[in-house]
């Protein structure tokens, strides 16, 4: 068996590249997949340069890679089910040494989304020395629908980031984690700087999405949209607030501002992501009518000299 990270020119490339997007090294099948993914990470700004192979003799037997993404954050992909299944300690290998690679590459966080019923790729991520972060649940609004409750008036103020706020939006992430119940794991593993700049490159980014809620002189809330050209939706990247202004009404005025935003820029369709351990999220949500319609199982690794994932 040898393990080798592979250079963009080796002829292995096409085919490692195959077998992670569909399970078979035929790389006419895995074409259309190829050029989605590629035409994706060009429009996105990604990179991919890490690819991981393993082959016995002249067969290609395993591969895994990264995309890595602005933030010093990288999303691993391994092969789907049933090659995964054949030979999970070899793909955890090339795993692993993906992760290396995002390493040496200023990559602090790598993570892996895996279906909750896919346990061979679970083994995978658990033998590449990846820990369970949290499960996702995906859920989509129709923007058209009416807002189902009646809004109190507040005395939240608004304001769109721009670089003489950024200190402020900086901050009103930082408030927004104390005691969060979203992936609370990943608390203190990148600096905010780095979180708000793979916020920046998720989507479509707009500053005038971006928005901090602002009560009393002091950041209560974030609210960070991006259109998905793709699926011609926005997405809810994040929402948070601060823990000494939670069960107040905030969480409603920010989903009413983000509603607001789509109907005034013609988007069908809210999409977000929450950690299904956040129930006062997943109630807030429930509330304003979004619907599930995936669930993936995060997994994370630390590269470099990222805190310990516990």
């Amino acid at each position: 068996m040898i393990v080798t990270e592979l250079a963009d020119h080796d002829p292995r490339w096409p085919q490692a590249l195959a077998l992670i997007l569909t399970g078979t090294t035929d790389v006419a099948v895995a074409r259309p997949r190829v050029a989605e993914l590629l035409q994706f990470i060009q429009s996105q700004h990604l990179n991919l340069r890490t690819i991981v192979a393993a082959n016995e003799g002249a067969a290609l037997v395993a591969a895994a890679s990264a995309i890595e993404s602005p933030g010093r954050s990288a999303l691993a992909l391994i092969p789907p089910d049933p090659r995964c299944g054949e030979r999970p300690a070899v793909v955890s290998l090339c795993l692993e040494r993906v992760r290396q690679a995002a390493a040496r590459h200023g990559v602090a966080l790598l993570q892996a989304l895996v279906l909750p019923e896919d346990a061979n790729q679970a083994s995978v991520c658990r033998g590449a020395g990846f820990a369970f972060l949290a499960e996702l649940i995906y859920a989509d609004r129709p923007v058209a629908q009416a807002v189902p409750i009646r809004l109190p008036a507040t005395d939240l103020q608004f304001h769109n980031y721009s670089p003489s706020h950024h200190r402020l939006f900086a901050r009103a992430l930082e408030l927004s984690y104390e005691q969060s119940l979203d992936c609370p794991k990943l608390t203190g593993l990148r600096t905010t700087d780095d979180i708000l700049a793979g916020h920046r490159a998720t989507g479509v980014h707009d500053p005038r999405l971006w928005f901090v809620a602002v009560r009393g002189g002091e950041a209560v809330g974030t609210l960070l949209l991006s259109p998905v050209p793709q699926r011609a939706c926005v997405e809810l990247v994040y929402m948070g607030v601060s823990a000494p202004a939670r069960r107040q009404g905030i969480g409603d005025h920010l989903l009413a501002q983000a509603f607001k935003c789509c109907q005034e820029r013609g988007f069908p369709t809210l999409t977000l992501a929450v950690d299904s351990a956040n129930l006062p999220a997943r109630r807030l949500y429930a509330r304003w009518g979004f619907v599930e319609t995936a669930r993936r199982r995060a997994w994370v690794a630390k590269c470099g000299r990222a805190p310990q994932i516990v």
